[in-house]
Order: structure tokens, then sequence, then C-alpha cells
């Protein structure tokens, strides 16, 4: 009876259908820091710190693969939603106002600890002027203005970062121009996130990077029910070695083409992604940006990582590579 028993309960969680069972505890944290920055007008600011009313909940949601954020009760702040969200005061150069975050959001969530929130609706407000400013906020790659960022997947710790780029238009400067961002969270208790929908998966990393260009092919596997569309949705891609950015690409209409061939090339030539469809499930995409930054390498090796958010899946990939003797050069077969 004993042997059966056990036996049974392997079997149920090898099953998929027995997945997204267990139930996620509801998480609190605050948004802190919260840091704006306005590149192009080489301004930099950010959220006052956070206090307790500016706490938000998270209810995660494993047959929906969705977290809802809410303002987090005071009294109960993981049982209870309040029923309106606090302004959180900024500063940016000489610039002050507010932001407010709308009393409830959803995120997209994935296993692996991705987070999306598709359209966001954040409230700006300086002096008399307030606006609601549209913008997506992810834990993968954001892009506007021809601004990339990058967030952090939520660490077996808790803590994650959301970015994003926010393009308004009637704030004061230096708030008219795009806006980066960037939102970490340390969420307690920390989510058992590996109960989400799967991403894709990059079943193999291989190429080059030396400071003149770096050129990767990668193999990537839908997942079932995916079917990646190439032509409506954008193509942002990125490649970094612990803090060291290497190169980076955004293409916000997408890649033209058609049937199992898809590309899009930068204006001045210098990047460029092509995607060959293998098959329903299978494509490969390559990748060639210039200029490139070598990263440092440990014992002549660095670990180099992909984000990528094409076809409409977000999904990451890493690969170690070995260096030359100069540390020059980084190759992977």
């Amino acid at each position: 009876m004993t042997f059966r028993l056990l036996a049974a309960v392997i079997v149920a969680t090898a099953i998929p259908g027995f997945a997204h069972v267990v139930p996620i505890p509801p998480s609190v944290c605050a948004f802190d820091p919260l840091a704006l920055d306005v590149p192009a007008a080489g301004a930099s600011g950010a959220a006052a710190v956070a206090g307790t009313a500016d706490r938000l909940r998270t209810v995660y949601d494993v047959q929906t693969n969705t977290a809802t954020f809410c303002p987090a009760d005071a009294a109960n702040p993981e049982g209870k939603c309040a029923t309106a969200a606090a302004p959180r005061t900024f500063t940016i150069g000489a610039l002050s106002g507010t932001l407010t975050f709308p009393t409830t959001f959803v995120a997209d969530a994935l296993a692996g600890g991705d987070f999306t929130v598709r359209d966001l609706a954040l409230e700006i407000t300086v002096g008399a002027t307030s606006m609601s400013v549209p913008v997506m906020l992810t834990t993968g790659l954001a892009e506007g203005g021809g601004l990339l960022a990058e967030g952090a997947r939520i660490g077996a710790f808790g803590r994650y970062t959301l970015v994003g780029v926010a393009t308004p238009t009637g704030l004061p400067a230096p708030l008219d121009q795009p806006i980066q961002l960037s939102l970490t969270c340390q969420a307690t208790p920390a989510p058992d996130v590996d109960q989400f929908a799967l991403p894709p998966s990059m079943n193999r990393v291989s190429g080059t990077i030396t400071a003149k260009k770096a050129r990767l092919k990668i193999v990537v596997d839908l997942q079932p029910g995916q079917a990646a569309d190439f032509v409506t949705h954008p193509a942002l891609f990125r490649l970094h070695a612990a803090d060291t950015g290497i190169a980076e690409v955004a293409f916000p209409t997408g890649l033209a083409g058609a049937g199992r061939r898809f590309h899009a090339v930068t204006d001045d030539g210098q990047a460029s992604l092509a995607v060959r469809v293998r098959s329903a499930s299978r494509y490969v995409l390559t990748a060639v940006l210039s200029p490139a930054t070598v990263p440092a390498t440990t014992g002549r090796q660095a670990l180099v990582e992909v984000t990528q958010d094409v076809g409409g899946y977000l999904s990451h990939g890493e690969r170690l590579m070995r260096a030359n003797r100069a540390g020059t050069r980084l190759h992977a077969d």
C-alpha cells in the first residue's frame, strides 16, 4: 500500500495536467528604488523612499499565468487591497512631481521569473499639469523613443526589477522626452514562479564576439501552443555578461518577410536580425551587432547572456564562451 501511494504521488507530479495546483501566497513589496532617467536631456531622478502607503500586494494566479498588483492595506497588507493608490513624490533635476499607479494592474507571468505589464496607465503630475501616460513595464526588454532597457527576473529571494519607457507629451522639460523607468521590488514572501507557463527555450547559442562585431546564432524552440509572429511584434535583442552590456538592437515594427525567412537591418547597416523557420515549433535566429563590447573574462571564459523578445515571446539563454589569450575575442561553437 505504501509503495502504491508513493508511486501515485510520483506519477501525479510528473504529469503536466497536475501542474499549476499549488496556490502561491500573496506577496507584499514596494517599488524601491524607483528611478527615472531622461538620457536625451542627461537628467536622472528618483522617487522618494517608499513608505507604508507605497506597499503593493501581489496576487498570483497559476491558472491564468498572471500576477495582479494593488495597493496593500495598511493593517492587512498580505490579505487585503487598499481602496486607493498613494501618489509617490519624485524629483528629477530641479523638477518635482508625483507618480500614481492604478489601483489595480495585471502582469503576465512566466516560469523563470519574468513579469510583463502590457498597458499600465501611469499618472504623472507636475505642478498643475497631470496626465495619464501609457507604459509597458517588464522584467525583460522595453523599447521606446530610441531607448532599450532591460529589467531583472525575479530571483530565489523574491527580488526583481521592472523597466519601461514612457513617452509623454505636454509635461515640463525634461519630462517632455522619453523617460526610462526602473522599479525594483523585494517580494515577501518570494513566490514560486516555476508553476507559470514556460517561455520559449534557447537550445543552442553559438558565435563570436569581438570589439568590431558580435555574431551569434541561436536555436529557439517554442512551447506547445505558441505561434511566433515575427512581422507584427517588435524584435528586441540584447547581449550582456554580468553587468557589462555587450551589444543590443531594437526593431520596434518587427521583421520583414514571409514564409520561412524574416529579416531586419538598422538604417546604418551596423546591426541586423534574421530568422529562418525550421518548423512550426523551431526557428534559428542570427544576430549581427556592430560594434560590441568584449566583457572581462575569468579563466579565459565569460558567461554571455541573451535576452530576446522576438515573434511575440520573451525568452532568455546563456552560453559559456572561451576567450583568446589577449581577451579580445570570445567564441563558442
